[in-house]
């Protein structure tokens, strides 16, 4: 059985995992200070491992996380600032 993380999957492998179930799924998670002792990315990660776990349960592949930050310039000052 081919991976479910799209960025290991050749294209025919793709095209085997979607002809089996048709569902892409897509993590989103915000770059956002919680502590010095976590990542800033820690909500994307856990969006990425919650769409693996999906994927175990229903098939499909999970893309790439996708971070973001509401106001780049803002964050980037709040995390030099801690």
């Amino acid at each position: 059985m081919p991976s479910h993380k799209f960025e290991e999957l050749a294209a025919d492998e793709l095209t085997e995992v979607l002809n089996q179930t048709s569902l892409v799924y897509v993590p989103i998670g915000t770059l956002e200070f919680h502590g010095v002792h976590l990542p800033l990315g820690m909500d994307t990660i856990h969006a990425y491992e919650f769409c693996l776990q999906a994927t175990e349960q229903t098939g499909g592949v999970a893309e790439s996380s996708h971070s973001t930050c509401k106001e780049p310039v803002k964050c980037q000052a709040h995390y030099q600032q801690q």
